[in-house]
């Protein structure tokens, strides 16, 4: 169990507290810079590719799960995997803060962001302050929204054209929106703290309403806050940020980021020390997934800085872009797969797990190259087909399983 009270809610405050808890452990560098860069490419019409699965399939889990004891065992049986998901969700924050958030606010913010992890590591351990502490959270990044409009002229439109290519990517969308969450141990933690009832309402408020909000404000700010190394080709931004705007936008990002390290970290933490079967396995998994990206992408991108060298570009995208892309290659590739695969409950004859580690193998191996193509090489009609490795791949395995 993760949250640890035999006390299940459904009073109106403890709900909303709980619907505040997760639009805060949501609104990591996802939400608040995919849709920069999709903007950036695409135009207003990818932030609803984006935000539509996004806000569905996150809010669905509440009313997936909402038999008693479903999360619990999904948490006991598949512990390592969601450990790994909370490593990399840490180490994915890391190069957000040292690239994005130290683009727009200085290390200033990033010593913020990284103040508020630490700080709020202790409070999110007890249930209460947890939710006190994600209601201010989440009005403080309100507020900055508030503040960030009232200090800038209406902004500019989004800079990108959707085209044929975002009709490829929504399929990634969907598949990693709708199936990502049951990964997600502070979802868990907020499922077993509510009642059946109180599960759908929190679910369905947390990201129907209090994350809507958050993935708006960077709808609004999308535009004027990408990063100009991000690209080598020449691109044209409507403007920057006004100084009293991006100082909101950054705050933001810190308060937001950080609460999102710490909601993980004590998810591990607690796991850590139960000994859970499995956890220390699944640290390691996400560590060997993203300390090498991580590192790859400082070092790379320092070429062009303490190095004095060229800047790295491959396919016109910066290190850190890169980097970033990788990152986004486990909640779009490798989560949804494991869930598709391993989670989702076989209708007949189930698979051993032999049959369904060597179904996960051959399917990251299909499917990657693909994913590759289309996110590194920027030729978007290969997403399609990555895709469909994944979603084929459970089908095959149960026409095999049947047939044995």
């Amino acid at each position: 169990m993760t949250e640890p009270t035999a006390t299940l809610e459904q009073r109106p405050l403890a709900v909303l507290g709980w619907a505040a808890f997760l639009a805060c452990s949501w609104t990591w560098c996802i939400g608040m810079f995919l849709p920069v860069i999709l903007l950036r490419d695409y135009g207003v019409f990818a932030w609803v590719a984006f935000a539509l699965p996004n806000v569905v399939g996150a809010a669905a889990m509440g009313w997936v799960l909402y038999r008693p004891g479903a999360s619990e065992q999904l948490v006991k049986s598949h512990a390592p995997a969601m450990t790994a998901f909370s490593v990399v969700t840490v180490l994915f924050h890391v190069l957000f803060f040292g690239w994005v958030v130290r683009w727009l606010g200085g290390w200033a913010f990033v010593a913020v962001g990284a103040g508020v992890a630490i700080a709020a590591f202790p409070v999110l351990m007890a249930r209460k302050p947890a939710l006190l502490l994600s209601a201010i959270v989440w009005l403080v990044s309100l507020g900055a929204f508030v503040t960030a409009v009232a200090n800038t002229d209406i902004a500019s439109a989004p800079f990108g054209s959707a085209s044929l290519e975002l009709a490829y990517l929504t399929p990634a969308f969907v598949l990693g929106f709708a199936l990502c969450p049951y990964l997600d141990l502070t979802f868990h933690r907020a499922r077993q703290a509510l009642s059946p009832f109180g599960s759908v309402a929190g679910f369905t408020l947390g990201f129907g309403v209090f994350f809507l909000a958050m993935i708006v404000f960077t709808l609004w700010y999308g535009p004027m806050a990408i990063p100009p190394d991000a690209l080598r080709v020449t691109w044209s931004s409507p403007r920057g940020l006004e100084p009293v705007a991006a100082i909101a936008v950054v705050l933001h990002m810190a308060g937001q980021g950080g609460f999102t390290v710490a909601a993980h970290a004590v998810e591990v933490s607690r796991k850590l020390q139960r000994r859970s079967p499995g956890v220390r396995r699944g640290t390691l998994a996400g560590l060997v997934f993203g300390a090498p990206i991580l590192i790859a992408a400082f070092v790379l991108a320092s070429r062009g800085g303490v190095a004095g060298g060229p800047e790295f570009y491959y396919r016109d995208l910066s290190a850190t872009e890169i980097g970033y892309r990788l990152f986004m290659s486990f909640y779009g590739l490798i989560a949804p797969a494991y869930v598709w695969i391993f989670i989702l409950p076989y209708r007949k004859a189930t698979p051993n797990p032999r049959q369904l580690w060597s179904t996960f193998v051959i399917t990251i191996a299909l499917a990657g190259p693909a994913f590759w193509m289309g996110f590194i090489e920027r030729q978007m009609v290969w997403v399609p087909a990555g895709v469909a490795a994944i979603v084929l791949s459970r089908f095959v395995l149960s026409a095999l399983v049947r047939r044995r």
